[in-house]
């Protein structure tokens, strides 16, 4: 059996305090072939090794478990020795060959390895160098000798050009923090005449930079603070000229812990320099009938005090414009991060954040603060494969598996009752589904019942239960493409005509209040379709009725589309005041193929108001 070429010749793992047991995918021949670290110190007892010979592997089992977050190293190490003897009885064997041949194959692949993490010379370096670092002298920096050949120790420290870079970033004196150039015309480390030097920043030298302080003149004084600041871009990353790339962005980067700023990681030439990048929104400001008075493109800032109603977009990925029409900013389309932030125009200080993220299939949360026990319910979309929701409340994280409550055709409702405190609802699914939405309710007078929630699009909930939506918020796959929702709440006392309008393009058109006798009227100019109604411009919308992109819905009626048609059409006849609110999805792959759901709705009381749900499925 020939031995393989293994490219993995070490695993590492992180601890959990249950794990005892890992696996090594490459082919060791005794134990003490496999050199085992944890937190950065050898193992030499407390384990058990099994696959010795194994092309494949085997694995290691620990006595105790690694204590949770401690860093598990497998390493295979072979000593440089005969592991067998060839002749046994005046014969070769032909096993102990096979053996011994493999075992010398490892140790070359073992070299080869530390050959390939090691600091090695270009291979069109012709010239006599010779790359031995010298006598290692505290703080020093280590650069090439005057003739690039040898590796020699600076004349001055890493810190102290630091730190002059700092005091001059401060605004100390050029003449306290300078140091001396070695110029042409001087003959050596002296004192720059005036005009003797050339001006040339990219011709510095570490060894001209770090020497004794001099005197300046005011016009090289100019130039001296450029090359220091160039040498601090080279050392650190230059903030103006980096780069931002999401894709760099890993999952826990992209959808991590909110905060009003976005970290992105940029790619300068030398060392990873943290970019700070503050959240870029499109904000639309209506008044106190729902009219759009005024939207502000590009908007960058780290938060917002909204005055009256403010509204944000939030994007998913790539340029594209949101549901206003005006263009996201450029620095945020680069980024695949997912931020939204919803203010209800009442409280701007307990505004509530919603959190997307990607770290296993897709995970969409709803970080909140109950102020007094409540309802958690959550509508889940039909989902292909298997899949759990998780209630966390108060540190502790429930399971229920919902596989069997899914319809085949329809959608399901899972409620949950939780305590005052912290609590983190989210879905997880194994595979991609076709949507989820998560829907918050708080109880303003104790808990509710189960029973006291009825599912479905017209379902109501009970007039002594007064309920409050906190959170909406939709995360879809990314090969779905870009989704925009904007959700408007209605006044007390709506205009009965229109609730807000626009005619430009890429805008929502039109909302109505009045009866539809003929079906949802909408206007296929816009990517969010609007609402129309009775005497309003638009097209009605009837079964049967192609429609290009996403659909709006009223309080008197839900549409459904699919393969870009008009399916399904209901009306409502009960006295609802409803919200406006348009949607719009922009499909990479292809035309809108299903997408349904309906309107916030607010039952008419006395003196208080009761929201319903929002549901968003789409399919591709």
């Amino acid at each position: 059996m020939k031995a393989q070429r293994y490219e993995r010749r070490f695993h590492r793992y992180t601890g959990d305090g249950i794990t005892g047991t890992y696996p090594f995918h490459f082919r060791i021949f005794t134990p003490d072939d496999l050199q085992v670290w944890v937190d950065g110190a050898v193992c030499r007892e407390g384990y058990y090794v099994t696959g010795l010979g194994r092309e494949n592997g085997g694995s290691i089992s620990f006595v105790m478990p690694p204590a949770q977050g401690s860093v598990i190293v497998l390493k295979r190490h072979l000593l440089i020795a005969r592991k067998a003897e060839i002749m046994a009885r005046g014969q070769v064997s032909g096993q102990a060959l096979r053996m011994e041949l493999d075992h010398h194959l490892v140790l070359m692949q073992q070299l080869e390895e530390q050959i390939d993490r090691s600091v090695v010379l270009p291979v069109d370096v012709e010239a006599p160098v010779r790359p031995v670092l010298p006598v290692p002298q505290p703080g020093q920096i280590i650069g090439w000798s005057e003739d690039g050949r040898r590796l020699v120790n600076g004349p001055d420290s890493f810190a102290r050009l630091v730190r002059a870079v700092e005091e001059l970033r401060a605004g100390s004196p050029p003449d306290t923090v300078l140091p001396k150039v070695a110029s042409a015309t001087t003959g050596g480390a002296g004192a720059v005449k005036p005009g003797g030097a050339r001006k040339d920043e990219d011709s510095w030298k570490a060894a001209d930079l770090v020497g004794g302080q001099a005197s300046w003149l005011s016009d090289e004084s100019v130039w001296a603070q450029r090359v220091l600041q160039r040498v601090h871009d080279r050392l650190y990353g230059s903030v103006a000229s980096a780069a931002v790339q999401g894709s760099q962005l890993s999952a826990s980067e992209r959808f991590g812990p909110l905060v009003p700023s976005v970290y992105m990681r940029a790619v300068p030439d030398r060392v990873p320099y943290l970019l700070k990048v503050q959240q870029a929104y499109s904000a639309t400001r209506v008044d106190r009938t729902g009219r759009v008075v005024s939207a502000a493109a590009d908007t960058v800032r780290d938060d917002f005090s909204p005055d009256g109603q403010t509204y944000l977009g939030w994007h998913v990925e790539g340029p594209a414009k949101n549901l206003l029409g005006t263009d996201t900013a450029s620095l945020l389309s680069q980024c695949t991060a997912t931020r939204i932030k919803i203010f209800d125009g009442t409280a701007p200080a307990p505004a509530r954040v919603l959190e997307a993220s990607a770290a296993d299939g897709i995970l969409l949360t709803s970080r909140l603060e109950a102020s007094a026990p409540c309802v958690f319910s959550l509508w889940i979309g039909r989902v292909k494969g298997t899949g759990a929701v998780s209630l966390t409340c108060d540190g502790g994280t429930t399971w229920v598996d919902i596989t069997d409550r899914l319809a085949a055709t329809g959608m399901t409702r899972v409620h949950c009752v939780a305590e005052a405190g912290p609590i983190q609802p989210g879905i997880r699914i194994a595979q991609a589904y076709d949507a989820v939405v998560v829907d918050w309710m708080q109880c303003e007078t104790g808990r509710v019942p189960t029973s006291a929630i009825i599912d479905g699009p017209q379902g109501a909930f009970r007039e002594a239960d007064v309920l409050k939506v906190d959170d909406i918020g939709t995360r879809l796959d990314e090969a779905v493409g870009s989704l925009y929702v904007e959700v408007v709440p209605g006044p007390e006392r709506p205009d009965p005509q229109t609730l807000f309008s626009s005619a430009e393009s890429g805008k929502v058109v039109e909302a109505s209040l009045g009866p539809y006798k003929e079906g949802i009227a909408v206007n296929l100019g816009s990517i969010a379709s609007g609402f129309g109604g009775k005497n309003k411009s638009g097209i009605p919308v009837r079964e049967g009725v192609p429609l290009r992109f996403a659909l709006g819905w009223s309080d008197r009626g839900t549409v459904a589309v699919q393969d870009g048609v008009v399916f399904y059409t209901s009306q409502f006849c009960k006295p609802w005041i409803c919200t406006a609110l348009a949607l719009g999805c922009q499909l990479r792959g292809g035309p809108t193929r299903f997408l349904y759901g309906w309107v916030r709705r607010f039952a008419v009381f006395t003196e208080r108001l009761s929201d319903d749900h929002l549901v968003v499925m789409t399919r591709s």
